[in-house]
């Protein structure tokens, strides 16, 4: 995908979001019209940590372990749990789904889905909360599930499958991204960074970030924006995005519980999915479309709190300029007059030691060497995604209890019938946001087992 088209699918998609503070409904509740002039569905979740401790385990391609490295875990409990056991052969689905909602530490009790990274360095330390005290906020992450242009009658999409695992990212990677414009396109397709939360979309207000293949210093893009009287998004540090492939190849699965699986370039694995050509109907011939999937990991660094050095992200003594690539989406923007302005940026990427951040890798398991100056092997461009599908599903057939064969506005099927048991689970998920006429942008509220904005 061109960095054109994945500029002209993020305008769409997140034009709608306007993620401003706490999760809210969106938009609130949006009428089928309302819908179909949106073109898109999409619900949002946040998930938090599922432990404060990094284990060096990988549910997906070390089981029996030890992983190559550490790993931070959000979302299901199950899996650090089992984890801390030692017991590495017992990380099978058996005892890592969660038989019934609330082993999650997502928004929403019904996901139970499981999503990992390399463990974060911060200036030599543990990265788990703004300032290295539980008394601050705590990274978390948000997954971002999306469908592109779905609101017809018979969508061309189908629903996420069941134990879809998927990696994404540069694990193995020893130096900084390629700097030319096809390299970046690539690049961009598996990795980006930007600087948090989207604004409005009314000059003099800028509605994104730059989203640029390698961190750069939110504190200088702030100071550049209100130079030029333009108003940045809000912002809680840079933001590391995994986008992940939506591309279903027919046939038996290769990993361990014969789920789809998707592995980057350097990690052993064959893959079940694949990247599709920036929209639900640019799958390969004989592939099927399920819906894009984004984590998001926010780090919380270059936050502007009290006692913050200069430059958070940026190590002491650099001489790098701390700007986005100039291959970057979302670079320029339009002032209050209509005119144009771009963003300083720079096609010289930089090195590891340029940054204050890291992250474990194979040739650091532990982040040995992610204190200052911050070695290749803690370069942040070893970072990579896990994803692990775990939501609580049921058979679609039963969802659609309404008149006409659709669910009662605004309420979520009981499930089982019967049971008094209102959730969201992901099949109407997917169906009350994603599908059909009924495609919109949904939220999960935090500690909320409810889903907003229908």
């Amino acid at each position: 995908m061109s960095i054109r088209s994945r500029a002209r699918r993020a305008r769409a998609l997140l034009s709608a979001i306007g993620l401003v503070g706490a999760f809210l409904p969106f938009g609130g509740v949006t009428s089928a019209a309302d819908a179909a002039a949106g073109g898109h569905g999409e619900f949002i979740v946040r998930c938090k940590l599922a432990s404060t401790t990094a284990f060096r385990v990988d549910p997906i391609l070390n089981r029996t372990g030890p992983s190559g490295h550490n790993h931070v875990f959000f979302g299901n409990t199950r899996i650090p749990a089992v984890a801390a056991t030692g017991n590495f052969a017992g990380l099978t689905d058996a005892n890592l789904e969660p038989s019934s909602p609330s082993a999650t530490n997502c928004a929403d009790l019904s996901d139970g889905t499981g999503e990992w990274f390399p463990e974060l360095f911060y200036n030599g330390t543990q990265r788990l909360y703004q300032g290295g005290s539980s008394a601050n906020a705590a990274i978390y992450t948000r997954t971002y599930y999306i469908t592109d242009h779905q609101n017809l009658a018979s969508p061309p999409g189908i629903n996420i499958p069941d134990a879809l695992q998927m990696i994404n990212g540069f694990p193995t990677a020893t130096s900084p991204p390629a700097t030319d414009a096809t390299s970046v396109a690539s690049y961009l397709r598996n990795v980006y960074w930007d600087c948090s939360a989207n604004g409005s979309a009314t000059p003099p207000a800028i509605t994104f970030s730059p989203h640029s293949s390698w961190p750069y210093s939110c504190t200088k893009w702030v100071a550049w924006a209100r130079s030029q009287g333009l108003t940045p998004p809000t912002d809680d540090g840079i933001v590391l995005h995994i986008e992940f492939p939506n591309c279903l190849i027919p046939g038996p699965g290769h990993d361990m519980d014969g789920g789809p699986l998707h592995v980057p370039p350097g990690v052993p694995g064959t893959n079940d999915v694949v990247f599709s050509s920036g929209g639900m109907t640019g799958c390969p011939s004989g592939d099927e479309a399920f819906p894009f999937i984004t984590m998001r990991l926010h780090t919380l660094i270059d936050d502007p709190t009290t006692g913050a050095v200069l430059d958070p992200l940026l190590a002491q003594g650099t001489t790098w300029p701390g700007r986005p690539s100039c291959h970057s989406a979302f670079l320029s923007a339009t002032t209050a007059t209509g005119g144009t302005v771009t963003a300083p940026c720079t096609n010289t990427a930089p090195s590891a030691g340029d940054l204050r951040l890291g992250f474990a890798s194979d040739a650091d398991p532990t982040g040995a060497t992610c204190g200052p100056v911050v070695a290749n092997t803690c370069g942040y461009f070893t970072v990579h995604g896990d994803y692990m599908q775990m939501w609580q599903q049921v058979n679609p057939a039963i969802l659609d209890t309404g008149a006409g064969g659709a669910d009662p506005a605004g309420v979520d099927p009981q499930v089982p019938p019967g049971s008094g048991s209102f959730a969201p689970v992901l099949e109407d998920t997917e169906e009350d946001c994603l599908w059909g006429p009924e495609a919109r942008t949904c939220g999960f509220i935090p500690s909320v087992s409810n889903l907003s904005g229908r």
